[in-house]
């Protein structure tokens, strides 16, 4: 699964409150982030522990925190 985040619009709470998401829903998926500067980068991080299960609650959760569209699913 990847999460597109932008850096414009992120707070230390939406970290804090993605931690909590991924707590809460754990399962096979690895995760990376797509960290989104507008006009400028992104930047693709892989993170470690936090594999989770991308099931249509926990993307709803997250596309709340982030924006729609923000959770791609990867086969």
């Amino acid at each position: 699964m990847r999460l597109r985040i932008s850096l414009a619009e992120a707070s230390v709470d939406t970290i804090d409150e993605l931690h909590s998401i991924f707590v809460q829903s754990p399962g096979e998926a690895k995760v990376m982030f797509d960290l989104a500067s507008p006009g400028e980068f992104v930047a693709v991080m892989e993170v470690e522990g936090y594999n989770i299960l991308p099931d249509r609650a926990f993307i709803r959760r997250v596309e709340e925190l982030c924006g729609r569209g923000s959770v791609i699913i990867i086969d």
